[in-house]
């Protein structure tokens, strides 16, 4: 859906729901890349997708069979807001954990928090959105 606000860039949203496979993971970086184009913005776009995506499907109920999530892509002006909503379950809601240098896991939301602007988390255990905003290079 393409609409204007007042005299600026018109805005860019586009959404989609997906299955709670672990496969999507490459179907929404590879959805991002013909959203964004190539290029620096789009990487970062893709990697904090990737990041997001990877925890619906960990922590939630979309990871289950017949899970789904959806992506949410917002794109204002210089600003994109990557938006995953997922099915919810029994969780705490996400949070950046301070792991080991040994650990495995666990550094996903950390680096999320390190590339995004800003990020958060709304809903409930029946559903949750986790979004991030990032910073797009100016296109000329």
């Amino acid at each position: 859906m393409t609409r204007a606000l007042s005299d600026r860039q018109p805005v860019r949203r586009l959404w989609r729901s997906f299955p709670g496979t672990n496969r999507q993971v490459g179907v929404v970086r590879q959805m991002i890349a013909d959203y964004l184009g190539n290029g620096p913005s789009a990487e970062v776009a893709q990697f904090v997708a990737s990041e997001l995506v990877t925890n619906a499907l960990r922590h939630t109920r979309s990871g289950l069979p017949e899970g789904r999530f959806r992506l949410t892509l917002d794109n204002r002006d210089d600003l994109l807001v990557i938006g995953v909503t997922d099915q919810g379950g029994p969780a705490d809601p996400p949070q950046v954990r301070h792991v080991g240098v040994d650990a495995t896991g666990g550094r996903g939301l950390y680096l999320v928090e390190d590339m995004a602007t800003l990020w958060g988390v709304y809903g409930d255990p029946h559903g949750r959105t986790v979004w991030a905003l990032i910073q797009l290079a100016p296109t000329s």
